[in-house]
């Protein structure tokens, strides 16, 4: 396992060096720069293939369902997909999120006759996508934000293996980035549940989890499930690469003590100072998210 050229540079131009920072109260949320391995996909034929369709996981038909993962886009080219569900060509029977058309930062939750198309940031950077059925109603989020949404009722398809790189088939094109941790779920979730939950990992046996791939294997030509359902996957030409990706660090009753950074924007990088509850003023160079306005 190596560190992937250009990845991994544009990686470390993101994430910087990082200040781990850990105090008590109440606050926001503090980014720090981690090694994990990841799977790199260069563009030309790469994916895996969960060898699993929606019926196996229990989420079929009009049933709720929930899948997340981080997608990391380097390039966009045509079609691709991020993670593809179902079958195309039939009304509603799709549950994929891909690449639009090749255009930047441009996206769809391709369910077939009824989709939901949006655009977010997300060229050479960790982005953290979910799509979301409740049985009547598809949204889709990006960082834990609410990106898109419909009502309709879905008729997901048994009849295509859960795949992740790209959508309906290799010719429509194939993702040149990397992905991190997959999660399925045979239930609906909330957006607070989204947001909240993300960063955290999981232990495998939670209520409506069916299907967990962490990606922690660094090798190999499977992917293992550690929901405990043991589903593992298929890696065809995709690398294992060891990258920093972003981590998070709660912080407690923080006070940002300079004023450039309270005008970033969310996951910016920038130096700031950060002075504790319990008294202490630290510095580094951070990416903070918060729920409530810096103070």
């Amino acid at each position: 396992m190596a560190r992937q050229k250009g990845l991994c540079d544009l990686t470390a131009s993101m994430f910087g060096v990082f200040l781990l920072l850990i105090a008590t109260g109440s606050g926001g949320y503090l980014h720090a720069g981690e090694d994990d391995t990841v799977l790199s996909f260069n563009g030309d034929g790469d994916y895996w293939d969960l060898g699993v369709d929606a019926g196996d996981l229990g989420i079929d038909g009009n049933r709720e369902k929930t899948i997340e993962i981080w997608a990391f886009i380097s390039n966009f080219q045509g079609d691709e997909g991020i993670f593809s569900l179902g079958t195309t060509g039939d009304s509603l029977r799709d549950f994929s999120l891909r690449v639009l058309g090749g255009t930047e930062n441009r996206f769809r939750g391709q369910f077939w006759g009824s989709d939901i198309d949006f655009t977010y940031q997300a060229k050479n950077k960790w982005v953290h996508f979910a799509v979301t059925h409740d049985e009547e109603t598809q949204r889709i989020y990006a960082d834990g934000e609410l990106v898109g949404e419909q009502d309709e009722e879905l008729d997901t398809s048994t009849e295509q293996n859960l795949k992740v790189g790209f959508w309906d088939s290799v010719d429509r094109g194939t993702l040149d980035g990397a992905t991190r941790e997959l999660r399925v779920w045979n239930t609906a979730r909330s957006e607070s549940e989204i947001r909240d939950k993300r960063h955290e990992p999981l232990t495998g046996d939670e209520q409506g989890l069916v299907g967990y791939w962490p990606l922690d294997e660094g090798e190999g030509r499977t992917v293992h499930d550690r929901s405990g359902n043991e589903n593992h996957g298929k890696i065809t030409g995709a690398e294992w690469t060891e990258v920093t990706v972003p981590d998070v660090v709660r912080l407690w009753n923080y006070h940002v003590l300079d004023d450039a950074f309270r005008q970033a924007d969310r996951g910016e990088l920038r130096t700031m100072r950060i002075e504790g509850a319990r008294g202490g003023t630290f510095s580094g160079a951070v990416a903070v998210e918060s729920d409530e306005p810096l103070t």
